[in-house]
């Protein structure tokens, strides 16, 4: 029996019903705007864990050792500096891991360490709690809770910046107001 696949208006009125404001919200801070394929992936995780989307079952492809490959050479890259050369790899070796596993839980955390060296930290933290939704090494697990500590704090001190500036911008507002008033 065929599995139907929603269509996109089915999906949406599915998010809309079954996420809350605070939901949407929070993802729609974990999109980064300059890197759509992240987006797409952000989204469809997303959706996946909601149970908006049916998983993709089709494992053609898929390699432990291709997967494990990428992410060796993600590593080399990554520690010669070539942040964005590790990105790829990894992302590849997430791709070709098959879903769920260690492989690709691994890819995943590696994949955060980079992410969180470029300062995207939104995304960093994103890509670790896939990690440890997985199945992700118990000897590793100090080293990438440690990461999601920083992530965060990382996260509540830019958001902590945006409201001194939203709010400096407001007194400087009123401020000029005062002393340049519209007649």
């Amino acid at each position: 029996m065929a599995i139907l696949t929603p269509t996109w208006k089915e999906i949406g009125e599915s998010f809309l019903s079954r996420t809350s404001p605070e939901e949407r919200s929070q993802l729609t801070k974990n999109l980064d705007c300059s890197n759509i394929s992240e987006n797409i992936s952000t989204l469809y995780h997303f959706l996946l864990e909601k149970h908006l989307v049916p998983e993709y079952k089709n494992r053609a492809g898929k390699s432990l050792e291709a997967s494990n490959d990428c992410r060796n050479r993600g590593n080399v890259a990554f520690k010669t500096k070539r942040d964005t050369d590790a990105l790829k790899l990894y992302t590849e070796s997430i791709a070709l891991a098959p879903i769920g596993s260690q492989e690709q839980a691994l890819a995943y955390a590696n994949r955060s360490a980079v992410l969180f060296h470029l300062d995207k930290f939104t995304s960093a933290l994103v890509d670790v709690n896939r990690a440890l939704k997985m199945n992700y090494p118990e000897e590793l697990m100090p080293k990438l809770l440690v990461r999601k500590e920083k992530c965060t704090v990382k996260i509540n001190s830019v958001e902590a910046e945006k409201e001194f500036m939203v709010g400096s911008f407001a007194y400087l507002h009123c401020y000029i107001i005062l002393l340049f008033p519209i007649s």
